[in-house]
């Protein structure tokens, strides 16, 4: 049962006034998970984009764990990317510094010197280099946060990822208290499946509906019939603008053709994984500025950077799968009921086919296939074993003691 604002201000003394009080009042997804998470329990949590989930979770986790008296539990957050785990430091560092709560960062750009603060962001790469290489460091952890579980899901990363939680249960030893795993996700198919990989016994909190997505598909050629496209929707009052593509070179092309042109000018910025950090990094904080403006990108802003609101989302060419498409449209219209987006196809069969994706979205249709856990990735976790240890085997028995316990059960040692 969702507490209600009164009782959850109560219960987080210690933070509410870091992360909540200029918010006006918690979000309906911040108010159903804290009961569970102070309570100790593993949660899946799931909630459209935009409603807070970040608070939802750090502020029971931060309020039961990282501030209570001496030899403070430590709390994990593993997020896919190195972007996501900047943009989440960026966001809770300054806010929980003012509680006396540091939050730190594990990826190969950032190391912290080897220490693990009250909150330490990392990517699960992070993670399992910490388990290699300072396990008994990792014995403070008290809850371990899954953020943006849906991007590694089904994916091999995804699979090292249940390896990896695991394999942080069992550091902890014996006579240590369990840990309490949480996830987050935006969206929600399968939930008891995908929360029986990775929690254990989980409390599954799910609020709102997903938004209406108002789209229209329209066949284009070229460059210059997208600058067209951009000029009508802009008469229409729309001003800040996402536009996806699926290649590099179609972000380099198009934001070449419009930059200092209308209907943007010179607020046309580009993002993909190629260019360097500092220049993702300048993109995603001038657009966020900008009151009217064009991002032109490929998968690298599906997730959760901060890139402030968005009026209208541009498809150019079709999303890879349903859970793609969601993760596209839902970066519009963040503070309102409904997405207003553009599909930009060549010829009848992206057309239909862009069609068929935006149906199965409005119908909760996911059309994923299953994925059967890939063996593989146990030979990259007797490679991570292998580096904190002087011997130079590892036998199947240490494998099968990280296994997952439904993997366990099916695979033999």
């Amino acid at each position: 049962m969702a507490m209600e604002p009164a009782a959850y201000r109560d219960a987080l003394p210690r933070v509410y006034g870091a992360l909540l009080a200029h918010h006006g009042r918690p979000t309906e997804i911040q108010l159903a998970a804290a009961a569970p998470l102070l309570a100790g329990r593993d949660a899946m949590l799931c909630a459209p984009t935009a409603a807070g989930k970040t608070v939802a979770y750090i502020a029971p986790l931060v309020e039961r764990l990282a501030t209570g008296g001496a030899g403070p539990a430590r709390i994990l957050v593993v997020s896919p990317t190195r972007a996501l785990v900047n943009d989440l430091h960026r966001r809770l560092a300054p806010r929980l510094a003012t509680c006396g709560v540091e939050v730190g960062r594990w990826t190969g750009d950032h190391h912290d010197g080897g220490r693990l603060h009250e909150v330490s962001i990392l990517t699960p790469e992070g993670l399992d280099s910490r388990l290699s290489r300072a396990p008994a460091s990792l014995r403070q952890v008290g809850a371990l946060v899954l953020d943006e579980l849906h991007v590694l899901d089904g994916s091999a990363r995804g699979d090292q990822l249940r390896v990896l939680v695991q394999r942080l249960r069992t550091e902890r030893g014996p006579g240590a208290p369990p840990l309490q795993v949480v996830a987050a996700r935006a969206t929600v198919p399968e939930l008891d499946e995908v929360a029986g990989r990775y929690l254990r016994d989980p409390e599954i909190v799910v609020v709102g509906a997903r938004r209406t997505v108002k789209a229209r598909v329209t066949e284009t050629d070229g460059p210059e019939a997208v600058r067209e496209v951009l000029l009508t929707h802009v008469r229409q009052g729309f001003r800040k603008v996402l536009l996806f593509c699926n290649r590099r070179d179609e972000v380099e092309s198009i934001s070449r053709h419009l930059a200092g042109r209308p209907p943007f000018g010179h607020a046309v910025f580009a993002h993909h994984g190629s260019l360097a950090r500092a220049v993702r990094l300048d993109a995603e904080r001038r657009f966020a500025k900008a009151p009217t403006g064009l991002c032109v990108c490929t998968s690298t802003l599906e997730l959760g950077v901060d890139i402030g609101d968005v009026d209208l989302v541009v498809l150019l060419g079709v999303p890879p799968d349903v859970a793609s498409l969601l993760q596209r449209v839902g970066r519009g219209g963040r503070r309102r009921s409904e997405n207003h987006a553009v599909g930009l196809v060549a010829g009848a069969f992206e057309a239909a086919s862009l069609r068929t994706l935006l149906h199965a979205q409005r119908e909760g249709l996911w059309m994923a296939a299953p994925r059967p856990f890939r063996a593989g990735v146990l030979v990259q976790q007797a490679v991570s074993i292998l580096q904190g240890r002087k011997s130079r085997t590892v036998d199947a028995g240490a494998l099968h003691r990280r296994l997952p316990p439904d993997l366990a059960a099916s695979w033999s040692a």
